[in-house]
């Protein structure tokens, strides 16, 4: 099992996430999401591309509301 930075076992949950994009506020749903009892969030590679995909594809299409196993949707 994945380890967190300070020893911790590491959960892989779907977590929502909000955050700003260009000043915007923008939620994405359904993130896979490793978190440890600790609340210690990281996110793997592949996942932070994604979302920086997501967060520029919810601006230009002016949504405030993502899901990120979407092809841009809003929910």
């Amino acid at each position: 099992m994945k380890k967190c930075r300070c020893g911790r076992e590491l959960e892989l949950l779907d977590y929502t996430i909000k955050t700003y994009y260009k000043e915007k506020e923008i939620s994405i749903h359904n993130v896979p999401t490793y978190l440890c009892n600790k609340d210690h969030v990281e996110f793997a590679r592949k996942t932070r591309i994604r979302v920086r995909e997501l967060l520029k594809n919810a601006y230009d299409n002016n949504l405030d509301k993502i899901n990120y196993n979407s092809k841009g949707e809003l929910i």
